[in-house]
This record gives structure tokens, C-alpha cells and sequence, in this order.
């Protein structure tokens, strides 16, 4: 693939950053010349950690692609390209940390989603040059951007918000293994795998409005089309919903939770099913490995994610629970059954649900969320 075009699919990257930097400069000040000196190191990283891994994993044997060994693949993600690009990006943001610039979680957010938007102006054409021009290939380079600037703007938040950011050295390990899974499930190759990072990519971006939501307040009036629709929790409350509040945990109701989660699954592949025979779709396609797999899979996954809010919103009703944590952790368990299940079929099963647990613990926390009533 040309770079040009490479650079032209990352520039939702720099977009994202604009789009940051207006909202936290609506609450606070922020130096327009230090965001753009992030952005611009970031680049520079970007550069130089895609160099370095490049070399490391050819060096070592290992290829990220499904033609190679899938734990080889693993470990050269988890210990190699995840953890150095995510140190290269905190590199770019400590000496401003360090000189007191970086105080309060906003300046933290903005500032790691610029270095992250750097990173990815920067790996996303250097990335791409072994790629060719196709449909698969562009969605691996436009993927591939959201989950830099989430996962720097994860740890930035925490950077900025603690004392001392007491709480980032958890934030960035956590950076680091969605990073991993995010980009193994990318550079796989795989139409399948690549298809899988869809939903975390949904799921990024609505965690991400949410909490810039959060964090600089939002008075401006919905539009027509969105009153009808509920109103979103903002993470303050989700946080407040996942709370015990000073009362037991319902073992007996997790385990419901995963049961009636996994049942309502089974109930919507079926109706899938039937509605793909109405649709003329061919559900044997999905064994391919070319891209016509591709609408079987979206209409089954989209079966099972669904499952998610729809089991959290029932236990929680029939629960009566004043928390959302009884259902979310229902639905882990259901997650843990599937990827039990999808195992013994394909080892590839494990790594999509590893790669959709996220989505799925939030789809729970919402639908149960709705179900107890919470504000």
C-alpha cells in the first residue's frame, strides 16, 4: 500500500485530537503549542518503536500474521510491540508531567490521545508498506488507528487525575493488554479476526465520548431523532451502579446471570438462523476464509452481543438488585462458557472472545443498568 493512502486512512487520528482539544478548552487552558509538540514527539516515537519492533520480531523469527505460530504471535505482541509502543507514548508525555503541566484528568486525556494520534499518523503508513491495496488491508490500517489514541488516553487520564498518578502504573498494564489484543486480532491477517475488532472498536469510541462527556460537561440539547432514545449513563453513574453499597454480593444471581445470559445467546443465534434462511444467506460460507464470511459472522456476532444487554437488563429486573454487578459478572461467566465452547472448535475462538469480553462486560453494564432503573 502507497503511504499516502496509509496517511490519508489515519487522519481520523488527528481529527479525534482536534475534537478533544475544543472540548477540554471549553472548561480549561490549555497550550496549543504543547499539544501540537506532543503530537509531532509522538510521530517521532511512532517512528522509531515501529522500527525497533520490526526489527526485533524479524530478528526473533516471530510474524504476527495467521501464517505463523499463534503463541509465537502472542508473546511477541504482549512482550514486545504493546509494552514498547505504549512506553514510547508515555515517553513523549513525562517531561510535560514532570514539569507540572500534566495536572487533572482532562490535561491527562488530551494529552495522551495526542501522543497516541502521533504515534498512529506515524505507524499507520510504515505499517501499511507490506500491505496491498485492498478491502481488507484498508480496514486493518483505519482499525488500527482508534485503539492508539484509547489506549494513551486511558492512562493519561489516570496520570493526570492521582496524586502522583498512583493509579497509572495499573492503567497503562491495562493499556497495554487491550493494545495487545486489540492489534493481535489486526495484524492477524484474517478477515475473521479482523471482523472481531469491530465491536471493540464501537465500544472504544463510546467509552471515549462518554468519558470526555464526563469530564467537560455536556448542556448542549439533544437533537430530535435522539430524544426518542434513551439517555446514555455517563461513567459517574455507571461507576455508582457498580457499588455493593454496603449490602452482600448475590453469588446465587452471577450464576443466574451467566445462565440466563448464555440461554437468551442461544435463543438469538436461533433467530439469526432463521432469519439468514429468510435472507437467502449462506451460513456454510462463514467457515471461509475469504471475505464472504463475512456477512454470516456479523449477523451471528451481532446474535451474541445483543445477548448481552438483553441478559443484563433481565437479571436485573428479576433480581431486583440495586447494582449492575451482579449482571456483569453473570455475563462474564457466559463469556467464559462461550469461549470454553468456541475452543474446541477453533483455537481462534479464544482470542475473539478474549478480544470482545470488553464490549461484552459493557453491553452487560448497560442493559442491567436500564434494568434497576439507575439515573
Amino acid at each position: 500500500m502507497n503511504p499516502g493512502v496509509a496517511l490519508l486512512l489515519a487522519l481520523p487520528a488527528p481529527l479525534t485530537l482536534y475534537l478533544v482539544w475544543r472540548r477540554v478548552s471549553q472548561v480549561r487552558q490549555v497550550s496549543g503549542r504543547a499539544v501540537i509538540g506532543v503530537l509531532v514527539a509522538g510521530a517521532l516515537a511512532g517512528v522509531a518503536a515501529t522500527l525497533i519492533t520490526r526489527f526485533m520480531l524479524e530478528w526473533l523469527g516471530v510474524r504476527l500474521t495467521i501464517e505463523g505460530s499463534a503463541t509465537s504471535a502472542a508473546l511477541g505482541m504482549f512482550l514486545l510491540a504493546a509494552p514498547l509502543a505504549e512506553a514510547a507514548k508515555v515517553a513523549v508525555v513525562w517531561p510535560l508531567y514532570l514539569s507540572g503541566r500534566v495536572v487533572g484528568s482532562r490535561a491527562g486525556l488530551l494529552y495522551g490521545v495526542a501522543a497516541g494520534a502521533g504515534f498512529a499518523l506515524a505507524a499507520a503508513p510504515l505499517g501499511a508498506a507490506s500491505l496491498d491495496l485492498r478491502a481488507l488491508s484498508v480496514a486493518m490500517v483505519l482499525l488500527g488507528v482508534p485503539v492508539q489514541l484509547f489506549s494513551s488516553g486511558l492512562w493519561g487520564y489516570w496520570l493526570g487525575r492521582g496524586p502522583g498518578g498512583r493509579w497509572f502504573g495499573v492503567a497503562w498494564l491495562l493499556a497495554v493488554v487491550l493494545h495487545g489484543t486489540y492489534a493481535l486480532l489486526i495484524a492477524s491477517g484474517s478477515p475473521k479476526l479482523v471482523a472481531a475488532a469491530l465491536p471493540m472498536t464501537l465500544t472504544m469510541g463510546a467509552a471515549g465520548a462518554l468519558a470526555l462527556r464526563d469530564l467537560t460537561g455536556s448542556d448542549a440539547p439533544r437533537s430530535q431523532l435522539l430524544r426518542v432514545l434513551p439517555e446514555p449513563p455517563s461513567l459517574r453513574a455507571m461507576r455508582q451502579a457498580l457499588g455493593r453499597r454496603d449490602r452482600p454480593l448475590l453469588l446465587h444471581w452471577i450464576g443466574i446471570g451467566g445462565l440466563v445470559t448464555l440461554g437468551v445467546m442461544l435463543v438469538n443465534v436461533a433467530v439469526a438462523v432463521w432469519l439468514g434462511h429468510r435472507l437467502g444467506v449462506d451460513f456454510t460460507l462463514a467457515e471461509s476464509a475469504g471475505s464472504e464470511a463475512g456477512g454470516p459472522l456479523a449477523l451471528l456476532g451481532s446474535a451474541i452481543l445483543l445477548a448481552f444487554p438483553l441478559g443484563g437488563f433481565l437479571v436485573a429486573r428479576a433480581s431486583g438488585a440495586e447494582s449492575v454487578l451482579e449482571p456483569a459478572l453473570g455475563a462474564c461467566i457466559a463469556l467464559v462458557l462461550l469461549a470454553l465452547t468456541l475452543a474446541v472448535s477453533t483455537p481462534l475462538g479464544v482470542l475473539i472472545s478474549v478480544g470482545l469480553a470488553p464490549v461484552a462486560f459493557l453491553l452487560a453494564c448497560v442493559g442491567a443498568w436500564f434494568g434497576v432503573g439507575g439515573e
